[in-house]
């Protein structure tokens, strides 16, 4: 791609917009020229003739309307000359009055134009001849002819070697060299690239030639020895290119698109001085005139990130000047407190260099830092739970106002980013695609490694937990359930992705099919359970593939769906390794519900912990009253006060303490 480059009339990503005027006057234009007295480039329009005047900066004007199509354009002496269907126009810069209007016998189609710099123009014919033209007397005489075929475009004049170079219109189109002394005409580079519409030369000799289909301009070397290189891609159609030898700079009308593209020359530039150009320094923004280059990376000592590791790309993704390849990996802590190595997973995150990890202590994740995670680039990065799905959730806090998910894969991460042991809750699709996508995670372009994740409760248009665009990803030992979409509750894969989803339980989601594939994408399961979805279990892109490779459809027996406990109520479930035919566990989570004990010591459940509760718990353990409580999903009597596992005496001045005297003397946590 051209390194830099300017569009008049529209905007490329290696290229800056120029104001153009209200009215864009191109129409078709065929070939443009450099006027350097007056500092603008003039257009020739092939669809209504016009000939416009293009400055710099963008601004257009008309320069003349001879009618009919307009075709080639040449200066020389002060001369603006252009082909106009079977006659030759020159009009004189310094008063830009028409001057010359000459037609030329048998010339039916003239096109590309060229001069030797002074005495003779030389004239395509489309039939297959260039005309040699005097400039002096308006006379011409037909020069050449044998060996050009009849699909002739233009030509440039080459004095290093006395001769034009030629390109002709069609598939697999040689270029040709005419010898300006016999008019013999040779073969300079055979191609299988069609449809030349242009070519000019630079001050060094160098040949650039416009491949109209494939929008590309190439550049040889003088004497074709060597392969073309790419100079640059551009939008559209490229027609007569010119060279502006003053400013180092290739113009090149766009056909089709009606755009003229400006192209700065990058092999012209020496930014550092050191006598090398950008182009060939190996560090053109410091000076290193021997071109030292210790690690053989390409990239000179100089300016190299990692001068002793090889890092041609310069990968830095942290910022710090230190290449990627040079860190000390290292493991970045996040603690729901914030006294970990960064306070929010996020600034975790910011903080990586590739192949970092990222640590999650246990907690409830939410909140700006702790959502909709931008991974900036960093292709391979190990984002993991400490102890896995039952102790990290990340809540996206999303809605159809607030459309928010966990997780955006878009910047090329490989299997070498590994996301491993949350739950996440409550997403919402953000629009892509035509819709709201990705409940939970998007992957566009990427294979990220998915495992022991749960899914409950995320929303979208298409994929409630997982949208993958051309992307291949593998899900292992995840759980979907309680998610919802109108395509793929769960998974949706549109156009070439190819999902493997491994060890997972996929079972009560709503809305359309569980796992929806579109657009040449497939779905693979083995050793999954699909249970209890309302658009249907073995259905649609999974169809046939119930009872092989280990799949089941059984009640997975989880815990509590409505509030995102994704756990197994007990031994008896199908999913536990003890209980299915791939002897694994299906699923991102075992056995163990999460405990809803309410207020430490509020063995009456009022929510509040007061003296009725030390009543309560007295007739419990003295009157053998059953006056506790007992809240769902809660392992051991809420009127163990000290987590022994059990209720007596004990409990009573724990809680007494705790009342009365405001003593913390009450046990944390659910699990004896």
């Amino acid at each position: 791609m051209c390194k830099k480059c300017v569009w008049l009339v529209c905007v490329c990503w290696c290229m800056l917009p120029v104001v153009a005027g209200a009215q864009n006057l191109l129409n078709g234009p065929e070939s443009v020229v450099f006027d350097s007295l007056h500092n603008r480039y003039l257009v020739a329009n092939y669809n209504d003739g016009n000939l416009i005047e293009v400055t710099p900066e963008g601004e257009q004007t008309l320069y003349y309307s001879p009618g009919g199509h307009s075709f080639g354009s040449h200066i020389v002496n002060g001369i603006y000359y252009v082909t106009q269907n079977a006659r030759v126009l020159g009009f004189d810069l310094s008063t830009d009055e028409l001057v010359v209007d000459q037609s030329v016998i048998n010339g039916r189609w003239l096109d590309g134009i060229t001069s030797d710099g002074s005495e003779y123009l030389y004239i395509v014919c489309t039939a297959g001849q260039i005309y040699k033209y005097r400039i002096s007397d308006n006379t011409y005489v037909l020069f050449a002819n044998a060996g050009l075929v009849s699909n002739l475009q233009t030509c440039v004049y080459d004095g290093d070697y006395n001769r034009l170079v030629a390109v002709e219109f069609y598939e697999d189109a040689p270029i040709k060299g005419v010898d300006l002394t016999f008019a013999d005409v040779t073969t300079l580079a055979t191609t299988t690239v069609g449809d030349w519409d242009g070519v000019t030369i630079d001050d060094e000799g160098y040949i650039y030639v416009a491949a109209a289909t494939d929008r590309v301009i190439y550049r040889y070397e003088p004497t074709f020895t060597d392969p073309p290189i790419v100079f640059c891609d551009v939008p559209g159609w490229p027609a007569g290119i010119n060279y502006n030898q003053r400013d180092h700079i290739l113009a090149i009308p766009c056909f089709y698109q009606n755009q003229l593209v400006l192209v700065l020359d990058i092999y012209k530039a020496d930014s550092d001085g050191d006598g090398l150009v950008d182009a060939y320094d190996n560090c053109p923004n410091d000076a290193n005139p021997l071109q030292e280059d210790g690690d053989s990376d390409g990239v000179g000592d100089p300016c190299d990130n990692c001068p002793d590791n090889a890092n041609p790309v310069q990968e830095d993704i942290d910022g710090d000047g230190i290449g990627d390849i040079c860190e000390t990996l290292r493991t970045w802590m996040v603690r729901i407190d914030g006294v970990g190595d960064a306070v929010t997973i996020q600034a975790a995150i910011d903080s990586c260099t590739h192949g970092d990890t990222v640590l999650v202590s246990d907690g409830y994740y939410s909140g700006d830092g702790n959502r909709a995670f931008d991974f900036g680039g960093r292709r391979s990065l190990v984002l993991r739970s400490e102890h896995g799905p039952q102790t990290v959730v990340i809540d996206c806090d999303g809605s159809v106002t607030e459309a928010r998910r966990a997780f955006t894969f878009d910047n090329d991460e490989d299997s070498t980013f590994v996301l491993d042991g949350f739950t996440i809750i409550n997403g919402y699709g953000e629009y892509f695609n035509g819709g709201a996508s990705g409940g939970a995670i998007l992957v566009d372009n990427c294979e990220p490694t998915i495992k022991n994740c749960a899914f409950a409760g995320n929303v979208a248009v298409y994929g409630g937990g997982v949208y993958l665009y051309r992307s291949d990803a593998r899900l292992t030992n995840c759980t979907f359930a309680g998610d919802s979409a109108q395509l793929g509750a769960a998974v949706f894969a549109y156009v070439s992705s190819d999902v493997e989803i491994e060890n997972s339980i996929i079972a009560f989601n709503t809305g359309g099919q569980p796992v929806y594939c579109l657009s040449a994408s497939t779905a693979t399961l083995s050793c999954c359970d699909v249970f209890g979805n309302v658009g249907g279990d073995w259905v649609g892109a999974i169809l046939g593939q119930n009872g092989i490779n280990g799949n089941i459809s059984a009640d997975p027996l989880l815990c509590n769906v409505a509030i995102g406990d994704l756990g197994l109520t007990d031994e008896t479930s199908p999913c536990l390794p003890d209980n299915n035919d791939c002897a694994v566990l299906i699923g991102a989570l075992g056995i163990g519900c999460s405990c809803n004990c309410g207020v430490p010591g509020d063995v009456n459940c009022s929510d509040d912990l007061n003296p009725v509760d030390v009543s309560f718990l007295v007739k419990f353990v003295y009157l053998s009253l059953n006056a506790m409580c007992e809240p769902p999903n809660c392992p051991y009597p809420v009127g163990d006060m000290n987590c022994d596992t059990q209720v007596n005496p004990v409990d009573v001045a724990y809680l007494v303490k705790a009342v009365y005297k405001a003593q913390d003397a009450i046990c944390e946590g659910c699990a004896p």
